[in-house]
């Protein structure tokens, strides 16, 4: 049985139950109008306020083997405990691990294995130091690094069963994954504005950075001289280069993600409660398009704008259908392709490193052959979660100088901010994290909250929810063919601008070095401001470079860890 259909929510453990997906109150209108519900996230309470007791959860006192198992993703009927008990930590002291770990010399890398027990009801400072540490952790092939030996007759881009470089003793890969032994490897810089460059965990990543998914062959070769190497066809069919993202202020992408896929979700109950109505997708100043249902499961969602990229995801068309799985904000990724950072994580692991986690591949099994089972624990996913949404935002220099305040003006006239925008507000201050995730109801199985709050983020100065300068609307937008990828694929989640002076080089591929290159390699849906960016005065331009200049990244990223 796959383990996500034998872990359990926390409802036994915690005298308040978990609310279901809060729902819109019914509106009474004639058929075939539009209805149009501006920002319904004003009209609903603060969903994630009820989990506040969570933020700093209370070990239950009749904690037992059983809950353990049930913690940890097992079916205690099925798990002998005192013959086969559930994983156990090599040496059970994540309450006492520092800051800094010495790698051992000739052993495995993880050492003090995290628990989901202990994610649940550590200490906020213990556990994401534990996954700040996993983050970090360089892992080796006793640690499950790597794909196990190879079967010529399995296709060899599937994870697993991947070739590696040189020689059979060789892990690494570089193209197509098996390209890095931590995740610190891709997320390590705080600055790249200045030289030398500064360094913290959970930043950027340079150039050299960058992998390379999909990647099956690779042609050096240049027979036209177009100075563009040519490469197989079946690269050029999938080929995708990433420049790695800074992680800081990922709870209040999260949170924000969160918030916006309820209100999209109570809009298509809203629509299907209203047969032949058009719908309008609005929350949180955002407009997601519009949708029209005859009755439940059966909705157009041809309108649709902003959360699918015609590639990863299903693309709504005319037909009917269920649109539960559409109306979701992805956040993390280039693409709209994740929605918290855990999900993230899951492929980024086995992709870069050939971990798997238990969580999909379950508990003493091994399936990429490689002689090590149980690679990454459910806690020890759950602890890098709580880590990397816990790191404070980037920071916008205070006070702009004359320079900058004019660039700021200059970036709202030009069009800029009408996909870069500049402040979203949440309605909460507790960011839920669950286990196990249903991306369409992130009310569903909360083990645990962060208060933003307390991780950098300012009070929106009215209601409960934070201030989020994220510069993006959370949309995916058709970039054009100047900005589209190898395999023709031109649509993209609106880049973060939040931290970018310090986060060069910049776009989805690293192609632009620069912040005037990255303005003026804009194509499809910014090709207007990129336009007007040019017809700027020298003058004009330099300021809002300036301002640019003035989102740099949080001064000290990682405080208290």
């Amino acid at each position: 049985m796959p383990l996500l259909t034998k872990a359990v929510t926390l409802s036994s453990l915690f005298s308040s139950g978990f609310a279901v997906l809060l729902t819109l109150t019914s509106h009474n209108i004639s058929a075939n109008t539009t209805l149009d519900i501006s920002d319904p996230g004003n009209e609903l309470p603060a969903e994630f306020d009820q989990f506040r007791h969570l933020e700093n959860p209370v070990p239950p006192d009749d904690y037992s083997q059983v809950d353990k198992a049930l913690f940890e993703g097992q079916d205690p009927g099925s798990v002998d405990l005192e013959g086969n008990p559930p994983p156990q930590p090599r040496n059970a002291a994540v309450s006492q691990a520092s800051s800094s770990t010495p790698v051992p010399l000739d052993n495995c890398v993880l050492q003090d294995r995290v628990l989901q027990f202990e994610a649940i009801f550590s200490s906020t400072t213990v556990i994401r130091r534990a996954g700040l540490r996993l983050f970090a952790s360089p892992m080796t092939l006793c640690d499950g690094y790597g794909d196990g030996p190879i079967n010529p007759l399995d296709d060899r881009t599937l994870l697993g069963n991947r070739p590696v470089l040189q020689n059979p003793q060789t892990p690494f890969l570089r193209l197509h994954g098996l390209d890095a032994q931590a995740c610190l490897e891709c997320h390590n810089v705080k600055s790249n504005r200045v030289i030398p460059a500064t360094f913290a965990v959970g930043g950027s990543g340079p150039s050299s950075a960058s992998p390379f998914p999909m990647m099956t062959r690779y042609d050096g070769t240049d027979p036209d001289t177009s100075g563009v190497v040519e490469a197989p066809a079946e690269l050029n069919e999938s080929a995708r280069a990433i420049n790695p993202p800074g992680m800081f202020g990922a709870g209040g992408i999260a949170l924000l993600a969160k918030e916006i896929t309820l209100d999209l979700q109570n809009l298509l109950d809203t629509a299907e409660a209203n047969p032949g109505n058009v719908v309008a997708l609005n929350s949180h100043g955002i407009n997601f398009g519009t949708i029209v249902c005859t009755g439940p499961g059966s909705c157009n969602g041809q309108n649709i704008e902003g959360l699918t990229n015609n590639l990863d995801t299903q693309d709504p068309g005319a037909a009917l259908q269920d649109l539960t799985e559409i109306l979701i904000v992805r956040p993390f990724s280039r693409k709209g392709s994740f929605t918290t950072s855990r999900a993230f994580d899951l492929e980024a692991t086995k992709f870069h490193m050939g971990m798997q986690p238990v969580e999909e591949v379950d508990y003493f099994t091994d399936p990429d052959g490689d002689g090590v089972s149980n690679e990454l624990f459910v806690g020890e996913l759950s602890a890098m979660s709580l880590y990397l949404e816990g790191i404070e935002p980037p920071e916008i220099t205070s006070p702009l100088s004359d320079e900058a305040s004019a660039g700021k003006e200059t970036f709202n006239a030009i069009g800029c901010a009408d996909c870069h925008i500049p402040t979203l507000i949440t309605r909460n201050r507790f960011l839920p994290f669950s286990f196990p995730q249903v991306d369409s109801d992130p009310l569903q199985n909360i083990y645990r909250v962060l208060n933003l709050q307390n991780h950098g983020f300012p009070a929106s100065g009215f209601g409960s929810g934070v201030r989020v300068d994220l510069f993006s609307d959370l949309k995916i937008h058709d970039m054009g063919p100047g900005l589209a990828e190898a395999n023709g694929n031109s649509r993209f989640t609106t880049a973060r601008l939040w931290g970018v002076s310090d986060s060069a080089p910049y776009m989805h591929d690293s192609r632009a070095l620069t912040l005037r290159d990255a303005i003026l390699f804009h194509d499809g849906a910014g090709a207007n401001a990129k336009a007007n960016f040019a017809g700027l005065s020298a003058a004009e331009q330099h300021n809002l470079l300036v301002f640019l200049g003035s989102l740099r990244s949080p001064a000290n990223p990682n405080i208290g860890l």
